[in-house]
């Protein structure tokens, strides 16, 4: 990630208003995360499959077990603030012009303002296999693919980074479109 971030840094133009919007996971031996905390920049960021539990987690949900207890108060103690309001300030969609943002896509027909979160967390053939106008042209991660997936109605840019070693970013300027790649 932090690759893609210095690569980005360098074709960045002045005087145009940049938004990165994160779509895939994060690790814990991401550097990014262990530097400035993301909340710092500017960012779109769009929740995740496994955050909804981690947030409750981290706001100290009950349980029995004692173990999960001892777990969560560790982990408690370890996330920062910062970061804990930056998960809980995520949205599990995002617009910006004709594009919409999602972590895996959404459901086919169903208007964008009005998706099912586990869709946008979760869903994969009804949408991979749509040729349906979404109303906007959607960019997702979620679904591995070797290389970018460009379609008249969505984009996924998941190359797997944990298993191939190649993450890719979109960089979208005005009507043209470019990929950055690590590895």
């Amino acid at each position: 990630m932090a690759e893609a971030s210095a690569v980005v840094d360098e074709v960045h133009v002045p005087g145009l208003q940049s938004i990165p919007v994160h779509l895939g996971q994060r690790g814990g031996d991401d550097p990014a995360c262990a530097g400035q905390p993301a909340h710092e920049r500017e960012l779109a960021a769009v929740a995740l499959p496994r955050e909804p539990g981690f947030v409750a987690m981290a706001d100290r949900c009950r349980r029995d077990d004692a173990s999960v207890a001892a777990l969560r108060d560790a982990f408690d103690a370890l996330l920062p603030a910062a970061h804990r309001r930056f998960l809980r300030s995520t949205e599990l969609s995002y617009r910006c012009g004709n594009h919409s943002f999602a972590h895996a896509g959404v459901r086919p027909g169903v208007p964008l303002g009005r998706p099912a979160a586990r869709d946008l967390r979760w869903i994969r053939s009804p949408f991979l296999d749509s040729t349906l106008d979404h109303g906007a042209v959607v960019l997702h991660g979620h679904s591995i693919a070797e290389c970018p997936q460009l379609r008249p109605n969505r984009i996924g840019i998941d190359t797997g980074a944990y298993r191939s070693g190649v993450l890719t970013c979109l960089v979208l300027d005005g009507p043209s479109r470019h990929f950055l790649h690590t590895g």
